[in-house]
């Protein structure tokens, strides 16, 4: 084995055992989800490796897809989620949806960086 193939195989070990490993164990659970798809992105746009954190959070953005208001509505079972944001979140909800919904969400990155409350 090479220098670089042990290198690689190393860095998608790390990946996997640090990243993935907890993303993985809690996807049945899905009350959990939306919060989890949040935490995972942010926590590949901060990866330290910055070759990971590119290939990864662009893969996990193709995958944003299938989130809508129904699924987001089970974060208001989460524990994990503030009380706070869930008042945000219910007070959203009241306010009257678009007559044609964008079929996928447009989120840039930034609003998994900068988020408050969600640490």
């Amino acid at each position: 084995m090479t220098q670089s193939e042990l290198k690689g195989i190393t860095a998608v070990a790390a990946f996997g055992v640090l990243v993935y490993l907890r993303v993985w164990i809690t996807a049945p659970l899905a009350i959990n989800a939306p919060l989890n798809d949040f935490l995972l992105m942010r926590q590949l746009l901060e990866y330290p490796d910055v070759n990971i954190s590119s290939v990864t959070s662009k893969k996990l953005g193709l995958h944003l897809w299938y989130i809508s208001e129904e699924l987001v509505a089970l974060a208001l079972f989460d524990s994990r989620v503030p009380a706070e944001t869930k008042k945000l979140m219910l007070a959203a909800m009241e306010n009257a949806a678009p007559e044609h919904p964008p079929k996928r969400p447009r989120v840039e990155t930034s609003a998994f960086t900068n988020s408050k409350g969600l640490e």
